[in-house]
């Protein structure tokens, strides 16, 4: 008898384990499918199209904020973010297009874990390299337009590790007015 008690409370006890136990795998394998998604969710954030809200939402609540500017730090890294300070009229031809206060100009973000190129970018033929100025066995990887740069840096090993990936807007033309400025305190 004592034997059967003892076998169905072991048995009890494996089942409320398994029970208490699922809803944290659960949560584990979430957090890594959302982890997962930002991975590329930041990547697809555009400068003078996002939003502060938009970054906010990929990035979530800022470390800190300033006017123009906001510090990001979660589990992939560290993002250093800069808004437009003022409205933005580009004339091109006989269309004139206006890009608001507080829309992305520049995002760098600065990966926890240093990892190689390719995980980033499939081709370095898309990107001019040259030499970081004032740094040795570094390099900057510039996009055609400009508007990506890679920062690496070359290990003792030899492998080519990525130091910080910058998104901007590329040069502005020169007929792009900056008009409304926001008040103090915006």
């Amino acid at each position: 008898m004592r034997k059967m008690l003892l076998g169905k409370s072991i048995k009890s006890i494996a089942e409320l384990s398994c029970v208490a136990f699922f809803p944290v795998v659960l949560a584990c394998f979430l957090f890594s499918l959302e982890c997962a998604g930002q991975t590329v969710s930041w990547r697809d954030l555009k400068p003078l199209v996002s939003t502060r809200e938009d970054v906010e939402a990929v990035l979530g609540k800022p470390t800190g904020r300033f006017p123009n500017f906001d510090r990001f730090k979660n589990e992939l890294g560290k993002f250093n973010v800069w808004y437009s300070a003022c409205t933005y009229t580009i004339k091109r031809g006989r269309s004139e297009n206006a890009i608001p206060i507080g829309r992305l100009e520049r995002l760098i973000f600065l990966p926890k874990l240093l990892a190689p190129f390719s995980k980033y970018s499939a081709e370095t033929n898309d990107y001019k390299k040259i030499d970081s100025p004032g740094a040795v066995a570094q390099y900057l990887y510039l996009s055609r337009a400009e508007d990506v740069i890679f920062e690496t840096a070359i290990l003792a090993s030899g492998e080519e590790i990525v130091l910080s990936i910058e998104y901007s807007v590329p040069e502005l033309p020169p007929e792009a007015k900056c008009e409304q400025r926001p008040k103090q305190g915006q």
